[in-house]
């Protein structure tokens, strides 16, 4: 009974979230019509759905989406129905497209994505082999489908994630085959083929390529360059050790345009980076970093040895007052997991889409 409890207040949790976002993404939404919402009996139905302590699908963790659907005809003649899922109509971007076809059809879904909110739905299609897409400021888009040479079809073979449909009023959205090294590779089939392949990762990590890609913090004499603080609300320079007075950092590696025109840079002092105000990057050993600090967090942090104390550690701020973070699915989905080390009775089984 406590372990429902526990899982009722974590749904609730997220529900009140999902409601919070829902209700920022429709105040700063501009809608030309009120969002079109499910019946209140549909909307009941797909509320329980969501407040069911059961695994879901991504669409039964939408409980205000909506939906429309018409009859297709493809051009060979083979009847079906089209369904047009808006997936938020308070938000009104993200739309799932599903081709259900008669007399042993294959079924094929599409992720539509708006690049504007609005809410669009399924109108009748003239022309067979089409489906037609309608929505606010009379916007209208017939697009083929299931030809020999649909549109739609064409459009989910192409490598681009985005794929402009209705002349890039709309995008279709494609899985693309991420870049993964061989080492990536390998690790991949051990952690899903090989029994304790984990534990031959932690191994070969450990006593193989332990400290193999470190970045040593080369320093140089003198100070570095004078730094130009990006935002005001940059975060504040740590207590340095004594011995890093006159000395920097060469950050050969770094990979981003400072403002400043060279690479040896103040240890733990913040850095603007060049055409984005409101990015800053600092670098820092640990070495550099005040021993009262350090030994203060034991024994949270364990003592550290002269390899991992010369280390060169990167940080980059994001002044979240000046820029909106939003989420996108990437090329390939992580697979996030429980550590070994959380004890079974302090995990919570939470949905999988």
């Amino acid at each position: 009974m406590t372990e429902r409890m526990r899982r009722s207040k974590v749904y609730a949790r997220a529900r009140s979230i999902c409601f919070g976002v829902t209700a920022l993404l429709f105040g700063t939404s501009s809608f030309a019509l009120p969002p079109e919402v499910p019946a209140p009996d549909v909307l009941a139905r797909q509320q329980a759905q969501f407040d069911a302590n059961v695994t879901k699908t991504i669409l039964e963790l939408q409980p205000f989406r909506s939906e429309t659907q018409v009859t297709t005809t493809s051009a060979k003649g083979v009847k079906g129905t089209a369904t047009l899922v808006n997936l938020n109509p308070y938000v009104g971007t993200w739309y799932l497209l599903s081709l259900d076809w008669e007399s042993g059809g294959k079924s094929t879904q599409y992720h539509l994505e708006s690049p504007h909110p609005q809410n669009l739905r399924l109108a009748q299609a003239a022309e067979p082999g089409t489906v037609r897409l309608v929505g606010m400021d009379k916007f209208s888009c017939t697009t083929p489908i299931e030809s020999k040479r649909g549109l739609l079809e064409d459009i989910t073979t192409v490598v681009l994630p985005y794929a402009p449909l209705c002349e890039g009023a709309l995008y279709v959205r494609n899985q693309v085959k991420g870049h993964a090294t061989s080492l990536e590779r390998a690790t991949d089939f051990l952690r899903d083929h090989v029994w304790g392949g984990e534990k031959v990762i932690t191994f070969v990590k450990d006593k193989v390529y332990r400290d193999k890609f470190l970045d040593k913090a080369a320093s140089a004499a003198g100070a570095g360059a004078a730094p130009e603080p990006s935002s005001p609300s940059d975060p504040m320079i740590p207590m340095l050790a004594p011995e890093s007075a006159g000395r920097s950092i060469v950050a050969d590696h770094l990979g981003l345009d400072l403002a400043v025109s060279t690479t040896d840079l103040d240890p733990g002092r913040w850095y603007a980076v060049r055409d984005l105000p409101a990015v800053s990057v600092s670098i820092i050993a640990p070495q550099y970093i005040d021993a009262s600090v350090r030994l203060a967090r034991r024994p949270m942090l364990n003592p550290l040895d002269p390899v991992e104390a010369g280390a060169l550690v990167y940080l980059v701020a994001f002044d979240t007052e000046r820029l909106n973070f939003h989420y996108a699915i990437g090329t390939e989905h992580p697979r996030l997991d429980w550590s070994e080390r959380a004890l079974p009775r302090e995990r919570l089984t939470l949905p999988r889409s």
